[in-house]
């Protein structure tokens, strides 16, 4: 059973492909610079601690407070979409429930393709954007602590990460679930970003050999390529390499289609495979005879030799789950007994400092080290069990802490 956390100011707001398909999803998608806009207006509600996760299938804003109503109109506002529109596809979760879906999430539970090797690398960034726009605070940066060792136990105490797991990989793997040879095709690559590196490497390793990559800045793509068997086009010859192509795969940053029915000349059959969100590649090729256009919905369809492992695995990474999350739970729970540890402390301790002044004046040095050493050992006594209580109160905490309060007349400090 996992800890209660009644004011863990925590929740999460967001759409991803549970509920909602590619063309739903890119209404809620959000450019670098839409993600900054959204974390500085976070910030600009007063809130300590916020982290933004968009990726090709989710769009989440998580964020230290319990009130979900702002957070979605912030969503809604920096995505262009509409209240209806969230309210009918997104969803919200708070306190312990928002952790346990970050945790789903980074660990590969949640993900499109099971066990997604790239999401604990976005998570990374969503926190690196978190923290320069000041809005890592103390609980934002222990929870992605637990968040990221969840992520690492699972990969070396289970099978989750068996075989290679990304959207990348099951394009490849859908070009040879069609039945094609590899090393028959000309394969164009679209996106010299992360997704097209992991995309290249992969056709490499498994035959490609006529492979040519293009990227809108020529200089990126050159590095990518280097010591590759893989040659560059410059972006002005797109419809060219397209012309030449078996296979079209595409993955940028653009904010809309890249590959346009006008780049698609002939009817030579062509599979175009768009790993982006929002889509850079224009579904209405589809409509054109021997295209055939696939977008990463389909791909979660595709299965590969280690997914029977990796589903097998689900057991065991969700009892990581549930024990971090615990963890995180008790770290939480200290926390908030910190202020009335630290003030029944000083409590007993200015008793314990008026009592000796009126003793001391009639003693030997002796005596009163003496003296100090058994109020000392007293004070540490008469604490045990009051701590004790507090330690194991769970989900009494708040009426633990305000009953331990008036007993001792205390007024613990806050942050």
């Amino acid at each position: 059973m996992h800890t209660r956390w009644p004011d863990a100011k925590w929740l999460v707001v967001g759409v991803n492909h549970q509920r909602a398909g590619i063309a739903q999803r890119e209404a809620f998608a959000l450019s670098a610079e839409q993600q900054a806009a959204l974390l500085a207006n976070t910030r600009a509600l007063g809130l300590s601690g916020a982290l933004v996760l968009a990726t090709c299938n989710r769009t989440e804003l998580y964020a230290r407070t319990d009130c979900p109503q702002p957070i979605v109109d912030l969503l809604v506002r920096h995505t262009g979409s509409d209240a209806d529109s969230f309210h009918r596809l997104g969803f919200v979760l708070h306190a312990e429930q928002a952790l346990l879906h970050l945790l789903r999430v980074t660990t590969g539970l949640d993900s499109l393709v099971l066990g997604d090797v790239q999401i604990p690398q976005q998570v990374k960034q969503a926190y690196k954007l978190a923290q320069a726009h000041g809005l890592a605070d103390s609980f934002v940066h222990k929870a992605l602590q637990f968040v990221m060792k969840a992520h690492k136990r699972a990969r070396h105490e289970t099978a989750i990460g068996s075989g290679a797991a990304s959207v990348a990989h099951a394009a490849v793997g859908y070009i040879r679930s069609t039945g094609a040879r590899l090393p028959e095709l000309r394969v164009l690559v679209i996106g010299a970003g992360k997704i097209g590196k992991v995309t290249l490497k992969n056709l490499l390793s498994l035959g490609a050999a006529e492979v040519c990559l293009i990227n809108r800045a020529p200089e990126r793509a050159e590095r990518l390529a280097e010591g590759l068997a893989v040659r560059t086009a410059p972006w002005e010859a797109l419809a060219d390499e397209v012309a030449l192509s078996d296979v079209v795969i595409c993955a940028t940053g653009a904010p809309e289609p890249v590959v346009l029915p006008a780049h698609v000349r002939g009817t030579r059959p062509r599979l175009f495979i768009d790993l982006a969100l929002p889509r850079n590649i224009d579904p209405a090729i589809a409509i054109l005879p021997h295209q055939r256009v696939v977008n990463m919905d389909d791909l979660a369809q595709v299965v590969d030799e280690a997914a029977d492992r990796r589903n097998a695995a689900r057991p065991a990474v969700e009892a990581i789950i549930d024990q971090e999350l615990d963890a995180f739970g008790q770290w939480l729970h200290q926390q908030r007994l910190t202020p009335t540890v630290k003030a029944l402390v000083a409590h007993f301790e200015a008793i314990k400092a008026q009592e000796l002044a009126h003793a001391r004046a009639d003693l030997s040095p002796e005596a009163r080290a003496e003296l100090e050493r058994i109020t000392h050992r007293l004070v540490n006594k008469l604490l045990a069990q009051p701590f004790q209580a507090l330690r194991s109160a769970n989900g009494q905490t708040e009426a633990l802490l305000e009953a331990v309060g008036r007993l001792y007349n205390l007024t613990p400090e806050t942050d």
